[in-house]
């Protein structure tokens, strides 16, 4: 498929070639595209610049940039957010979790150090 065609039959796959050398990236890309058909919602041209300019924003290297359009892809977000917040998420489930009997145990004696009943 010569870059003319290409442009003519899918000007979204022709942004991400011209976006990225990285075959990764550019499946990522791809698969974000298909992911925003999938949701009915699909990218205009000047959508899938704004989505790129804002990739650039939030990454600077092409495994960070992955991670951030995998993250959109899991979540079906219509655009991409910081990567960090995958971690905030986790950090609040680690909060909620039961505690194990141990940690149980460990916390009830250090408590019983300061409070006597």
């Amino acid at each position: 498929v010569r870059d003319g065609d290409a442009k003519k039959k899918n000007p979204l796959l022709a942004m991400i070639q011209a976006y990225t050398q990285n075959p990764e990236l550019q499946n990522a890309l791809a698969g974000f595209v298909e992911m925003r058909k999938q949701i009915k919602k699909p990218l205009t041209e000047r959508a899938m610049q704004f989505c790129l300019k804002k990739l650039d924003q939030l990454a600077s290297i092409d495994a960070t940039k992955i991670a951030v359009v995998d993250q959109s892809i899991a979540h079906c977000w219509q655009t991409f957010y910081d990567f960090q917040q995958q971690s905030q998420t986790n950090q609040k489930k680690e909060i909620l979790r039961k505690k194990t009997p141990e940690e149980e145990a460990a916390e009830q004696e250090f408590l019983s150090l300061f409070y006597q009943n």
